[in-house]
């Protein structure tokens, strides 16, 4: 059995998941259900934009949406999502929205005549249909928004409203370079999905270790650590912290580690992001000083692979590996803290981060930068 994961619990940090609750999206979703009700209860309805980068929640909100919907109405309904990155035109969309509902032949009919027969077929059964079109940049880019305006204006020859759309986008540009003609036409509340903030990145991962972790399986420095780096390098991407974990936690099982360590999380994201983060240090020999620092430092660091914030342990550790290893008293260790800001500060590798405050090791793993500063010292 895995230290690290339950049972099928590796599934719970892909995007596939469903979670059962969406820490700081209850707003949106209440706001979501009050809108389709009102457009089923009280035919006031007109089409909602939901928008936010990768990772902001907007799609699980929009899952819980549809459930909910389900729950309440019941047969009165029918409920689809579809993601529009895997269909390249508007016919293809429209295609895909109504065969949830009616039989669409392979070929002979257009659009418009798509849309009226699944119309026909709602209004004869008496059903609301309740859809998202998520992830459409790039497919009302694609067609100057032919998907908007078809939604907007089948409904012009019907008594009541039947179809209920979301449009999900990531970048609400899309939206306002349409056509006047068709934004006049929309009016419906823009629902902005904002990147999230390292404290609501861990109420996020609390939630998935819960289901997803043995107990006790991931340390609150990772967590620290992990929750920090999505919030400074992936802006608030919750997709990419959970994939984070993940990655860490097969590498914790891999070391047959009893749990996933600070060093654990950082080795995952300079594993899988070589290519956008630094891949290697580049500190000058004019600065011998902050080199020996580091390197006294990192040295400390690999003692813990659970090291994250640089506490008055480590420091007291820096300096003495300062001291034996250089034969230097030019510092006392009381200074060791300031010059490690000035390197935080100034210094572009990342090798040092500053976290609400206090200095960490944040983005690069602790060996790798350790046997750099070697060899920039020593060879």
């Amino acid at each position: 059995m895995s230290k690290i994961f339950k049972e099928g619990g590796e599934n719970k940090f892909t995007p596939s998941y469903v979670p059962k609750k969406i820490p700081h999206r209850e707003q949106q979703l209440d706001e979501l259900i009050k809108i389709v009700k009102d457009g089923i209860d009280i035919d006031a309805y007109a089409i909602p934009i939901l928008y936010g980068e990768t990772g902001t929640g907007k799609t699980t909100t929009v899952i819980h949406l549809l459930v909910r919907i389900k729950e309440i109405y019941g047969e009165r309904v029918e409920v689809k999502r579809i993601n529009a990155t895997t269909l390249s035109r508007t016919y293809m969309a429209v295609t895909a929205l109504a065969k949830e509902i009616i039989s669409v032949p392979s070929r002979g009919l257009s659009i418009e005549e798509i849309l009226n027969r699944l119309y026909d077929r709602l209004d004869i059964q008496d059903v609301f249909y309740v859809f998202a079109i998520d992830d459409a940049d790039e497919l009302i880019r694609r067609e100057k928004g032919r998907i908007l305006e078809l939604l907007t204006r089948i409904e012009e020859n019907y008594d009541r409203r039947l179809m209920l759309p979301i449009i999900v986008v990531r970048n609400i540009k899309y939206i306002d370079a349409l056509p006047g003609h068709i934004t006049s036409k929309l009016g419906g509340p823009r629902i902005e999905f904002p990147n999230y903030d390292k404290n609501q990145l861990k109420d996020i991962l609390r939630e998935r270790v819960e289901e997803g972790l043995q107990e006790g399986a991931i340390t609150q420095n990772a967590v620290e650590c992990a929750t920090f780096n999505v919030d400074k390098l992936f802006h608030g991407n919750a997709r990419e912290l959970l994939n984070n974990i993940l990655k860490a936690g097969k590498i914790a099982e891999d070391e047959d580690a009893p749990k996933i360590y600070a060093e654990h999380v950082r080795n995952a994201i300079y594993k899988s992001y070589t290519s956008t983060l630094a891949s290697g240090i580049t500190v000058t020999k004019a600065r011998d000083r902050s080199l020996r620092i580091l390197w006294s430092l990192f040295k400390a660091l690999q003692e813990n692979p659970d090291y994250y914030y640089i506490d008055d342990k480590v420091i007291e550790k820096t300096y003495e590996n300062y001291v034996s290893t250089f034969h230097l008293n030019d510092i006392s260790m009381e200074d060791i803290p300031d010059i490690l800001l000035d390197i935080a500060i100034n210094e572009t590798q990342n090798l040092i981060s500053i976290d609400d405050g206090r200095l960490a090791a944040a983005h690069l793993p602790v060996s790798k930068v350790f046997n750099e500063l070697t060899r920039h010292l020593f060879f």
